[in-house]
């Protein structure tokens, strides 16, 4: 448990700092993630309508998946390990007006509660794999 922590904290500092360099003016354009991202678009194929499910974006960082899905009427619960990363992510929200579809948390996916998870209809696991 205490090996645990300590990668916690690990990726909490490592996150934080890209974090605090990450500008808002840098973060991708939705649509132009989108339309240039093979994984994107494929990952868009294969959730066909999401109106109105409720999303977990695990490891959700800046929020760009958060901030598409809920473009698509998603309600999405994001986490991520990183408050700076998170701050850029709420940022990213009310930047393309979806601030009341999206609901951010600072947590690792590790000591998420059953309840935590079990809201969500789809979960995305972006790039948590290592936590």
């Amino acid at each position: 448990m205490a090996r645990l922590k300590k990668i916690q904290r690990f990726e909490q500092f490592f996150w934080d700092n890209i974090g605090t360099k990450t500008k808002m003016e840098n973060v991708n354009n939705i649509a132009t993630m989108i339309e240039v991202s093979p994984s994107f678009r494929k990952l868009v194929d294969l959730l066909g309508s999401i109106r109105g499910k409720k999303v977990l974006d695990c490891g959700c960082g800046t929020g760009n998946l958060s901030a598409y899905l809920a473009m698509k009427d998603a309600y999405v619960k994001g986490f991520d390990i990183s408050s700076e990363m998170l701050k850029a992510a709420r940022a990213n929200a009310k930047k393309n007006s979806i601030s009341e579809k999206c609901n951010f948390l600072c947590s690792s996916f590790g000591v998420l509660s059953y309840r935590d998870i079990s809201t969500g209809e789809l979960l995305c696991l972006s790039f948590t794999l290592n936590y």
